[in-house]
């Protein structure tokens, strides 16, 4: 909400902070960017050993205080020019802020849904997240369209701006205390009962070598434990563990995302931008209005095909997502070039055609990457691959897009297209490293089937020694 905000007041914005500068007010715009990474390597590691829940309860207030906060920065209309500088650099503070909280939460939120979605329905459920981001979106524009529409360009310049930043106090309060409610999802608790037994199977293996020099004293069903004990290690892995047990994981992951995360964010600056290119600013407002309710569309309609034909698996679909991309990305800006300020050509080409590629580029990628680390560094991995394409090349995009507009028009969809074509070869090569057994798919067993694994788990220990080793391998 706060990011579509942000975005639809970009001339409100870039009048009380920036001097008029759009190049500027897109920079503010992608410093909550360039933080994000930071959020995400902390709080997907403070997830991972934690618990989801907690890590998601620490960023929502994050995100309240930054929010609200800028609703309340001092500018030089209400408080005189020597309040502009000092204005500046608390907006920037509370963007930084911003950028930490949503750059921890998107991890372990991600890792919530995939672990908490019904079996069979992992896809469909881990795009709620998007699908409420993007009614995020819509709220934020509405909010904007709606107080433009009472009080005109003026009052919206001189104070109008705040108010969309301020009503986000109450939900948000809201929001705490309904995420203060919600359970710890069943894998994760699972997973920290395994790290425990692990522990003590350790702690018996080590007290074996010490007294009999062997672990051949240890029970067989003991002995298969303490091969795999060592595990208890990456349980506990930072960025360099998860950087050299699942290095291909990354390198697809973040490839994979790099299109989808600059056409979501490239949809928000477009419509914005449409307001320099001959369309009014409610106008703009309306084309943003239309475009993330058909982000919506197709942020639900793949991840349900991939549930109903593709078990789950959003590989194949993502791969068709980036592909959208890369083939429409360009035709739509040489279009919007080619007839500057109709609304009806922005209309179809920005809001209907973009917005589809927006939404099948980006659907997929949440639940994509989700499956590429297993429960014990999913948050972590996440924050590695998704959020650093969602910050350094989706969060980017409107700054980069803005100067290459500046010497042609039509750049900025050659710019999306061109990782369009990145995230197509990363699925392709993951498609590869897949049939070559070198890429796991780690798929969020979900509640029901971990019930499942806990029977076979409980009748499993009447098992020969052997079998009891290769279930500890599966």
């Amino acid at each position: 909400y706060e990011f579509g905000v942000y975005g639809f007041l970009s001339p409100e914005m870039s009048n009380n902070f920036f001097d008029g500068s759009s190049v500027a007010t897109w920079l503010g715009f992608s410093v909550t960017f360039l933080m994000r990474p930071v959020g995400g390597f902390v709080f997907g590691w403070f997830a991972d050993r934690f618990g989801r829940r907690v890590a998601c309860l620490v960023t929502m207030f994050g995100m309240l205080v930054a929010t609200v906060g800028q609703g309340l920065v001092p500018t030089a209309s209400c408080c005189g020019e020597g309040a502009r500088t000092p204005g500046l650099v608390i907006l920037l503070c509370l963007r930084v802020l911003q950028g930490v909280s949503v750059g921890g939460e998107i991890g372990p939120i991600v890792a919530y849904f995939a672990e908490s979605a019904p079996h069979g329905r992992a896809a469909l459920g881990t795009s709620f997240f998007l699908s409420s981001a993007v009614f995020a979106f819509v709220l934020a524009s509405a909010a904007v369209q709606v107080e433009l529409a009472i009080i005109g360009n003026d009052g919206m310049m001189s104070w109008g701006w705040r108010l969309p930043y301020l009503v986000a106090f109450v939900p948000g309060i809201i929001t705490i205390w309904g995420r203060s409610k919600l359970p710890e999802t069943p894998e994760f608790l699972m997973m920290k009962q395994a790290q425990a037994q692990e522990e003590r199977d350790a702690a018996a293996a080590a007290e074996a070598r010490e007294t009999d020099a062997s672990e051949d004293a240890l029970p067989p069903g003991k002995r298969a434990a303490a091969l795999v004990a060592g595990a208890a290690l990456v349980n506990r892995a930072g960025v360099g563990q998860v950087l050299r047990h699942h290095a291909l994981s990354v390198l697809v992951g973040f490839g994979s995302s790099v299109g989808g995360c600059s056409a979501f964010y490239s949809s928000i600056w477009a419509t914005a931008h449409q307001a320099k290119r001959g369309l009014s600013q409610g106008q703009a407002l309306w084309l943003s209005t239309v475009t993330m309710p058909v982000i919506l569309v197709a942020s639900i309609v793949l991840p349900w095909a991939t549930d109903r034909w593709f078990d789950s698996d959003s590989r194949p679909l993502h791969t068709f997502g980036a592909v959208f991309v890369t083939l429409f990305a360009f035709p739509v800006f040489a279009l919007l070039d080619a007839f500057p300020g109709d609304f009806w050509v922005a209309f179809v080409a920005l809001a209907i055609v973009f917005g589809l590629a927006a939404g099948f580029g980006l659907t997929q990628a949440y639940h994509f990457c989700a499956e590429l680390f297993p429960t014990n560094v999913r948050a972590l991995g996440f924050g590695l691959t998704f959020n650093l394409a969602m910050s350094y090349i989706g969060g980017t995009s409107s700054l980069v897009e803005s100067a290459l507009d500046l010497e042609w028009h039509v750049a900025p969809g050659a710019y999306i297209s061109a990782l369009g074509l990145v995230s197509t070869a990363a699925l392709l090569w993951c498609r590869r490293l897949r049939a070559q057994g070198r890429l796991p798919r780690y798929a969020p067993t979900g509640a029901e089937a971990i019930a499942t694994v806990v029977e076979q788990a409980a009748g499993a220990q009447n098992e020969p020694a052997e079998h009891a080793g290769m279930r500890v391998d599966v």
